[in-house]
């Protein structure tokens, strides 16, 4: 966010080569078939080639013939806090799985966001902008590149092109050397957060993807949408003085070297214990938190990830402790970083361990599949796989649900790997519907309402684009598109095919698609076979047309023993209807139907109501079902 299980490491990067279990391969056989003849998802040109070359299927499965590219990093990064000057080397293994012969490497350079004279869709505060970052030295193989030579180089926006050759089924081996000066300012998910503490994100030359639907990923990083990466396996060193500490991406390998003897002893006991500060401010005060080194270098490790990011602070509190798995074969570490200034993150860590609690056991019952997270007091929103940079909040209600969110990334789109450049929805979507849903769970008191204004706002403008377009020209309707309209849209599904049989559908999607790149097509494809019926109707409703959500009363009617009630969908969306019938003294009596009355209904739906003769009003109305004209939603019962 950046606004206000199961392990399978075999093959993950490479061609697929797995098992379905019986349950699914009889759904995909029974269902499948009468269903996708009902009714056809349009699949734009992409899609249809990457079905041609068997890459992907209608069932949403991958293909025979998927396959997938990985960088291995190794990253060695040497920060200092007085000038935030970052100095780095990495060595890159970079595997071509795809059968197409690599006539170009393509680097994202995302420090040059903040680079004189790039495009962005948010102006800086030009104290903040730099010289983006340098490559001192780089090696392709073997070979150095001359780094001036514009035949062998092309260098635009956040871009880096690196010509040369890499063959079907190979592998290349890069090494780079580079520095850059950290921003201070204009904090835009990585920067300075105060004077010693800092949120470093973003700071090496990676590679970019290169999948089955569009090649290599050349959308530049403008600041709105959020990045796409391939998985890998990645070894972070960070060098930092004396007293500063280290949080990141992966586990802590050499805890005995970089801790003090006593923060190592806690560490360790909170590996397996309830939550404690493992750095307190007494140990902050005493400056007994590091070893007595004048630079120490932290070592992580992370395997089948995206992306790592990490913070630095010589003044922050660290409270943490232990999670057991549903299974109880592994414990999770969950850890809050935080300025001991801000109360509300005294919660954070708390909130944070019965998120994965709630993830495992209620939805959507899926194991939080890491060793840990860890939670840093920082100045925006935005979740790194293992690692969340979170800005401090005076409202408690908002730290629960901003930790739901951003903790329910896990599974998208860092452990399911989806485009979130280019497909923002399935990712933000889906944290949407998850902070509307879990967050009261952890307090009872939550009606969490995110997303209304916005789509409300949105819905009907000539601007208000279907979601299905890809979210690089969504501009004006990002926010809507990316957040309220597919949270609203997954809401309304949960409620229609049962929580339970929504909760199988998010695995049997997580289970088909853990460390690889899905489509929305694989996504529709895979809900349809996990719920063993055609979705199609509402994916096309939700997803591919345009129109709003907006519902109406024709008529109310007492009909014998009965009201007849004739509902019009005016607004192309389904959505379900909560029905409240008044009496002279109140509410008397609540009805609901699912949005699936809308199937096949053509836009008017006429069903029957109980009438207990005492019913003078009948509203059509809920706090979590968008109307953008509630005028015609209460109708007068004559009698």
């Amino acid at each position: 966010m950046n606004i206000f299980l199961l392990s399978t490491k075999n093959n993950r990067c490479s061609r697929a080569n797995y098992s379905l279990p019986l349950y699914f391969l009889l759904l995909l056989m029974f269902f499948l078939p009468s269903s996708v003849s009902a009714q056809q998802l349009y699949h734009p040109v992409s899609f249809r080639k990457a079905l041609k070359a068997g890459t992907r299927t209608e069932t949403g499965l991958p293909g025979n013939n998927y396959w997938q590219n990985k960088a291995d990093y190794d990253l060695d990064i040497h920060f200092n806090p007085s000038d935030r000057l970052i100095n780095g080397h990495e060595i890159i293994t970079y595997y071509n799985n795809s059968n197409d012969t690599l006539r170009k490497i393509v680097f994202r350079i995302y420090p040059d966001f903040y680079k004189k004279g790039v495009l962005r869709d948010y102006a800086l505060n030009p104290q903040d902008e730099t010289n983006g970052l340098s490559i001192d030295k780089m090696f392709v193989g073997k070979d150095s590149l001359n780094l001036a030579n514009e035949a062998l180089i092309e260098h635009f926006g956040t871009l880096l092109n690196v010509f040369t050759t890499v063959l079907p089924n190979s592998k290349v081996d890069i090494s780079v050397d580079w520095h850059y000066i950290l921003n201070k300012g204009s904090h835009m998910r990585t920067g300075a957060i105060d004077e010693s503490s800092f949120f470093i994100a973003y700071c090496y030359p990676r590679i970019a993807v290169y999948d089955d639907i569009e090649g290599w990923d050349e959308s530049e990083y403008l600041g709105t949408l959020e990045p796409y990466a391939d998985f890998g396996n990645f070894k972070l060193a960070v060098t930092v003085p004396e007293n500063f500490m280290v949080w990141s991406t992966g586990e802590l390998v050499n805890p005995e070297q970089v801790l003090q003897l006593n923060i190592y002893k806690k560490w360790l006991f909170a590996q397996k214990s309830n939550l404690m500060d493992i750095i307190s401010e007494d140990d902050i005060r005493a400056k007994k938190v590091t070893a007595s080194n004048a630079w120490n270098t932290f070592r992580f490790n992370a395997t089948d990830v995206p992306d790592v990011a990490f913070a630095v602070s010589d003044h922050y509190i660290w409270n943490g402790g232990s999670v057991t798995t549903k299974d109880k074969t592994r414990n999770i570490f969950v850890s809050a970083a935080f300025n001991p200034e801000h109360k509300d993150y005294r919660e954070v860590s708390s909130f944070a361990k019965q998120c994965i609690q709630l993830m495992s056991s209620f939805m959507p019952g899926i194991d939080y599949p890491y060793p840990q997270l860890t939670i840093v007091d920082g100045l925006d929103q935005m979740e790194f796989p293992m690692i969340i940079n979170d800005n401090p909040l005076d409202n408690r209600i908002e730290t629960i649900e901003l930790v739901v969110h951003e903790v329910y990334h896990t599974l998208f789109p860092f452990y399911t790997g989806c485009n979130q450049t280019r497909y923002a929805w399935m990712d933000e979507g889906w944290a949407t519907l998850s902070e509307w849903i879990v967050s009261p769970k952890l307090d009872t008191t939550i009606v969490d309402d995110y997303g209304m204004p916005r789509m409300l706002r949105a819905s009907g403008n000539e601007w208000d684009v279907p979601v299905i377009y890809p979210s690089t020209e969504w501009h004006r309707s990002y926010s809507n598109n990316a957040y309220a309209k597919p949270g609203f849209a997954l809401r309304f599904l949960r409620e229609m095919i049962t929580p339970d049989k929504f909760n199988k559908c998010i695995q049997h999607f997580v289970e088909v698609w853990k460390g690889k790149h899905p489509t929305p097509w694989d996504y529709f494809y895979c809900f349809n076979a996990a719920a063993g019926t055609n979705l199609n109707w509402y994916w096309k409703a939700w997803f591919y047309d345009d129109g709003e959500a907006d519902t109406g009363i024709e008529s109310v009617k007492p009909k014998g023993n009965n009201l007849e009630v004739t509902m019009i969908l005016k607004g192309n969306k389904p959505v379900p209807l909560y029905i409240n019938l008044y009496g002279e003294k109140g509410l008397i009596k609540s009805f609901y139907k699912s949005a699936d009355i809308w199937h096949n209904a053509n836009g008017k739906v006429t069903f029957s109501l109980p009438d207990n003769m005492l019913y003078n009003y009948m509203e059509v109305k809920h706090i979590m079902v968008p109307d953008i004209d509630p005028s015609d939603n209460g109708k007068i019962i004559a009698r």
